[in-house]
């Protein structure tokens, strides 16, 4: 590397915020919170924090520093090995769990990561990684209950617990599950789930002894008492969501998304503005232009419906959000905006028109699919 190379990076890692448009701030305070109340919950249970996704949006490295020294967590989730290795990259030293499937060309790889546990979703994967891994690795085997996506079934348990016992250097250190409807009204489909854990779980018992146990996300947790389990994977609760809308949790949305105002002019009454003119100005209005549209996060179907905040005001969006830019309206901002004022695009404020649940609301789908459509390229910052 060059010096100028070097002075650069530098500058780079010393970065301000004045030399960002867009970013997404994460709460430290928010995070801690929420996973207090969880364990909190779930009492004498081990917490297991979900990092996959890039932190369900929120910047895998940023959460990734926090979750590591939340006393309350005891364990990190992630879907791959790439994620794991940035998490021991960025310094993390908790235990981590490898949920997601594992190319068989990375399985000598994955041995070289300290205490990293891989999970073992089928027969086939079971067989790959008795016959390939030559390390010391710890792994435990997911069960098919009913959600028909990953997992053994529970008739291959036995079978899949010879197989990885037949190569010394596996260890098998428990079983895991996940309901298919733990937040529906429902609860006939994760009852029965949890009738099939209770079995397999004696049966794991029987063959290999104890081990760690754990069936539920976020929405599963109000049914941890009836399974056999002392652990809780605790995906979208962390970021402060629950998916169980009756529980008084005080939970705190962790994530807010800012912009800066790139231009700002004056559409006259009969003008239209962006793509296809789907929004015509009826009388005189001040717009502004932010630098952000689907690309970054920004939902094309909040054109001409969604609202940010500019000076705690909410101003709508008019016209059609394109790729990289949205327009909105700022006619009623009482002061001046000028170019690089700060925009609320996302609020971690719940009551607000612009907070993750509403935008999800708006948008027909759930909070986690908004968050993990903001990109990773933006700058994440952590805050108090």
């Amino acid at each position: 590397m060059t010096l100028r190379a070097f002075v650069r990076t530098l500058r780079f890692r010393h970065a301000t915020r004045d030399q960002y448009l867009l970013r997404v701030e994460v709460s430290r305070a928010a995070l801690r919170e929420n996973a207090r109340i969880f364990k909190q919950l779930i009492g004498d249970l081990s917490l297991a924090v979900v990092l996959k996704s890039n932190a369900y949006g929120h910047g895998l490295r940023e959460v990734g520093r926090i979750a590591d020294q939340i006393d309350d967590v005891d364990l990190l989730v992630v879907d791959s090995i790439v994620e794991a290795r940035t998490l021991r990259g960025i310094g993390a030293r908790k235990p981590i769990l490898i949920i997601g499937y594992v190319p068989k060309s990375m399985l000598q790889a994955l041995t070289r990561l300290k205490s990293v546990t891989l999970v073992v979703t089928s027969l086939d994967q079971a067989r790959d990684v008795a016959r390939l891994v030559r390390r010391s690795l710890s792994v435990q085997i997911k069960v098919d209950t009913g959600m028909r996506r990953q997992g053994i079934f529970p008739d291959q348990l036995e079978e899949t617990i010879h197989l990885l016992s037949r190569n010394q250097h596996l260890c098998i250190t428990g079983l895991a599950t996940h309901f298919a409807d733990a937040d529906g009204a429902d609860v006939t489909m994760t009852m029965n789930q949890i009738c099939v854990w209770n079995e397999v779980v004696e049966v794991y018992r029987k063959r290999v002894g104890e081990g760690v146990f754990h069936v539920s996300a976020t929405a599963g947790t109000k049914f941890v008492d009836r399974a056999h389990a002392n652990m809780v994977r605790l995906g979208i609760g962390f970021y402060g969501f629950d998916p169980i809308g009756e529980r008084p949790l005080d939970l705190q949305p962790a994530l807010s998304f800012w912009a800066k105002v790139i231009s700002v002019k004056l559409l006259r009454a009969g003008e239209s503005v962006g793509y296809n003119l789907t929004y015509t100005a009826q009388d005189d209005r001040l717009i502004a232009l932010i630098p952000c549209g689907y690309s970054e996060g920004v939902w094309r179907s909040l054109s001409n419906r969604g609202t940010v905040f500019v000076q705690g005001v909410p101003c709508p969006i008019i016209g059609r959000v394109s790729m990289n830019m949205t327009v909105i309206d700022i006619t009623h901002v009482p002061g001046p905006v000028q170019l690089e004022d700060e925009v609320e695009v996302y609020s971690a404020n719940r009551q607000q028109l612009n907070s993750i649940e509403a935008v999800a609301n708006q948008c027909d789908t759930i909070p986690y699919e908004v968050l993990t459509r903001i990109s990773p390229s933006i700058k994440r910052w952590t805050v108090l």
